[in-house]
C-alpha cells in the first residue's frame, strides 16, 4: 500500500498537545487484555503526531487499555516499537473502529529520538 505524509492545516483552536501529520502506513498493534487474550492485529495508521496515533481497527479497543505499537520501518532501521493506552475507540462509519493511541513518557523520548526515520518511512 503506497504511503502518503500530507500536513494538516492550521484552523481553529486546536486541543492537542502536537500537531498531527496525516500518515497513511500500516501497524501493527500486540495488547495484552487483563483477562489474558492476547490481540496481535495489523492497523492502518490516519495520522501521527509527537503524542499519538489515530489508527482504524476492525477490532474492539478500550479506553485505558494497553498496548505496544510497531511504527513502519524504513530500509536503514528496524520498526520502532511504541508502548501506547488507548484513549478513545469509536464505530467507523465504514465498518470497524477508529482508534486513538497515546504513547507513554517513555515512547516520546523514543519517537523524538527517531523521528527523522518515521518521516521518512512514511
Amino acid at each position: 500500500m503506497p504511503q502518503t505524509i500530507l500536513q494538516l492545516p492550521e484552523s481553529g483552536h486546536e486541543r492537542r498537545r502536537h500537531p498531527r501529520t496525516d500518515v497513511l502506513a500500516p501497524l501493527k498493534c500486540v495488547s495484552f487484555d487483563p483477562d489474558g487474550l492476547h490481540m496481535n492485529e495489523e492497523l492502518q495508521s490516519l495520522d501521527m503526531s509527537y503524542s499519538g496515533v489515530g489508527a482504524l481497527s476492525t477490532d474492539r479497543y478500550y479506553p485505558g487499555q494497553r498496548v505496544v505499537i510497531s511504527l513502519p520501518n524504513t530500509s536503514d532501521a528496524a520498526p520502532r516499537r511504541m508502548h501506547a493506552t488507548v484513549v478513545r475507540c469509536n464505530p467507523h462509519r465504514e465498518g470497524g473502529y477508529q482508534v486513538g493511541f497515546s504513547f507513554d513518557g517513555a515512547s516520546v523520548v523514543t519517537f523524538g529520538e527517531r523521528s527523522e526515520a518515521v518521516r521518512m518511512a512514511a
